[in-house]
């Protein structure tokens, strides 16, 4: 059974994933030491409406410093899928642009709600509706229009600029794994710190290491670094990698 994370807890897990990743020296110290989660951020849909995870700010002070994607649905296996620092994600300076472009693009255009949509994840794109249906979908920085779904084989894989649901390309056996997966890291984090009469000395919100290694003394938490060399170039075939060091520029 897929479990879902209620929006009020995004927060608190965001700072226990961001805090175990600082504590296993994955993150920079001297970047994310004292950093903050100052709200849930912004959620990013799957194409068949569910929620696949939040955007969530890390703020050091009044600057903004990073983002964390946080699934806070099981189906995706894990509570944190990255951590992107070095560009900026402003809700409201993309929703205006993305409006714009819209008006422009399909003249009279009407819609009542906007919501960002991981149509191929991990790339993005703004969708527009109107009473629940789509009027139009662009996508992030590039601004074109995604095309609708299309029916493909079984054994068919996406094309490069094609909208296709991530939860419904998951194979069962990969669903059961990734559920039981992320049902035992959210009990892990409840068992540690539970919601209701959390630990004094330690607020997840706020990124320290030396709080959260109080917290997980008597785990096994084997500090880690992993490092991959990545090759550019224009085949599209080894292009994917490049996702993970920045953010969506082009429909490859």
């Amino acid at each position: 059974m897929n479990t879902i994370i209620s929006r009020s807890m995004v927060k608190r897990l965001a700072g226990l994933e961001l805090n175990e990743l600082l504590y296993t020296t994955i993150l920079p110290l001297d970047l994310f030491q004292g950093a903050r989660i100052t709200s849930s951020g912004t959620p990013i849909y799957d194409i068949n409406g569910e929620v696949l995870f939040y955007r969530v700010p890390v703020r050091k002070g009044r600057r903004l410093i990073a983002y964390a994607d946080i699934a806070i649905n099981s189906n995706l296996g894990t509570p944190i899928l990255s951590v992107n620092f070095g560009f900026d994600w402003n809700d409201r300076t993309i929703l205006k642009e993305a409006t714009t472009v819209a008006r422009k693009e399909k003249k009279g255009i009407q819609f009542n709600k906007v919501r960002y949509v991981a149509y191929s994840y991990p790339k993005i794109a703004v969708q527009f509706l109107r009473n629940n249906n789509e009027v139009l979908m662009l996508e992030l920085n590039t601004w074109k229009t995604v095309p609708k779904k299309r029916e493909r084989k079984p054994e068919e894989p996406p094309s490069n600029f094609e909208r296709w649901s991530l939860i419904e390309e998951l194979p069962l056996k990969r669903k059961q794994s990734n559920i039981r997966q992320f049902e035992e890291k959210i009990k892990k984090w409840d068992e540690l710190c539970p919601s209701i009469r959390p630990p004094k000395k330690f607020k997840p919100e706020i990124l320290r290491v030396k709080e959260f290694g109080q917290l997980v003394k008597d785990l096994e938490v084997v500090p880690r670094v992993i490092t991959r060399e990545l090759h550019y170039s224009q085949e599209n075939a080894d292009h994917h990698p490049c996702y993970e060091l920045r953010g969506q520029l082009t429909s490859v």
